[in-house]
């Protein structure tokens, strides 16, 4: 896959990362980012060169626009997410401590113990009525996700979760510069999403030119047009705050 900015928010230490990577499941994305090669930390305003590998140990990965969980090394990661009314390839990664609500048995992570789990809890009917399907022919992503999400009858230790994380955040300062800082050049980019369309925009370019329909002067001026377009549909994209990954850990806790 195209690489893609995921940018990395850890409940743990309320740290903030950004790495740049063509992971398309978490494993790989947890093998990158135990590599450490080329992810940076917030420090102030500033990203900065990483010192040391994030610990990941005992964390859950949360995609915090799409509020997917992913529990699993080959968890497909979100593509083509909506942000802000526009599509985008890039992911907010939320990493939570939640070692010990998994311990406690809360719900199964093994496939071949969902059914008992399931008929135990009359969850039959509503995963019917959230997937439209039975239970046997919905992924096990999306039911982790499901189990994840519904309510448990003992609620104590998640409200004083709740609890924790929003005082957290009050206490937090919240960093007011735009995490993804606007670059005046075009940025690198190896692979087009679109590779067959702009194949054929460039073949099609080269026959006029051949053919005398556009002359180098022509496919300079359309090479500055187009350089300017694509600048300003960089600038009009959609950015992620420090602010907007705050909103989205504090989202998944409450």
């Amino acid at each position: 896959m195209t690489e893609r900015e995921i940018l990395i928010a850890n409940n743990r230490d309320q740290s903030k990362y950004r790495i740049v990577t063509g992971a398309e499941t978490l494993g790989e994305l947890q093998d990158a980012i135990a590599r450490n090669e080329g992810v940076y930390k917030m420090v102030g305003q500033s990203w900065v060169s990483n010192p040391t590998p994030i610990n990941i140990s005992g964390l859950t990965f949360t995609e915090g626009i799409t509020k997917t969980q992913l529990l699993q090394r080959d968890s497909a990661l979100p593509t083509n997410v909506q942000f802000k009314g526009q599509t985008t390839n890039n992911l907010v990664m939320l990493l939570t401590n939640t070692t010990k609500q998994i311990r406690s048995g809360a719900y199964p992570t093994n496939r071949k113990d969902f059914g008992a789990y399931i008929k135990q809890n009359n969850l039959g009917e509503a995963i019917k009525q959230e997937f439209g399907d039975n239970w046997t022919r919905i992924s096990t992503d999306k039911l982790l996700n499901f189990f994840a999400n519904t309510p448990e009858k003992n609620t104590t230790s998640n409200k004083d979760a709740i609890n924790e994380v929003r005082e957290e955040l009050k206490d937090q300062k919240k960093v007011k510069e735009v995490v993804n800082t606007p670059e005046k050049k075009l940025p690198d980019v190896k692979d087009a999403p679109h590779a067959a369309t702009v194949e054929w925009f460039y073949d099609g370019i080269k026959k006029m030119t051949s053919d005398n329909l556009l002359y180098a002067e022509d496919v300079v001026v359309l090479a500055d047009l187009t350089a300017e377009l694509a600048a300003r549909l960089i600038e009009s994209k959609p950015k992620i705050t420090a602010s907007d990954m705050d909103d989205m850990l504090y989202s998944i806790r409450h």
